[in-house]
């Protein structure tokens, strides 16, 4: 679902069904939808958003460059999958590794606004989520007074629906797990 997709069903929500140019409700959904956007993007560890990569020492060792698309970072570690040894902190849009010089694989969820507008179409329950949030954060501009209680409502349900697309996201993600297991996860499993 793309952003005119969705910001026309949050305003069919609110008995606006026009979205173009011109209408007067268009400002206030312009500007809360990136924020919905990111507040979405952070709820959770979605797979349709988790990203790995392989970060290579900046020129000062031990500095590395996030990714462009990286709102969040998930996990650090060494290529092998072994916690970096004296730890790490971010700084800016840099990591600092404590005494680590080598490559740093990285798992990190992508900020949606970054890769392109649109809500991945195999979780219509994502969708709902950030339609019904938008229109809980727009309620109260665009109906004034009376929208505050509406805009608990949207809010109720967003939360109805993140639950709903978070459940349905930890099922597809544990049941499409294409991940190679680590060596802890197989003797966990371990009949021995």
């Amino acid at each position: 679902m793309d952003k005119g997709t969705i910001i026309a069903r949050a305003l069919a929500l609110l008995g606006n069904h026009i979205y173009t140019e011109q209408a007067a409700t268009q400002s206030p959904a312009e500007q809360h939808f990136p924020d919905v956007m990111l507040e979405a993007n952070a709820a959770h560890n979605w797979s349709f958003a988790r990203a790995e990569s392989l970060l290579h020492a900046d020129s000062v060792p031990g500095l590395y460059v996030l990714p462009v698309d990286c709102l969040l970072v998930r996990r650090l570690s060494t290529p092998h999958g072994f916690k970096l040894p004296y730890g790490w902190e971010l700084l800016g849009r840099k990591i600092k590794a404590y005494d680590y010089t080598g490559d740093i694989s990285i798992v990190y969820t992508r900020n949606l606004l970054t890769v392109g507008l649109e809500t991945p179409a195999l979780s219509p329950f994502f969708a709902q989520y950030v339609v019904h949030l938008l229109a809980a954060r727009i309620c109260p501009q665009t109906l004034g007074t009376e929208g505050l209680q509406l805009a608990d409502a949207f809010q109720q349900k967003a939360d109805a629906y993140r639950a709903q697309a978070i459940t349905q996201d930890r099922q597809q993600d544990a049941a499409n797990d294409q991940r190679r297991p680590s060596i802890r996860r197989i003797l966990r499993t371990s009949l021995y």
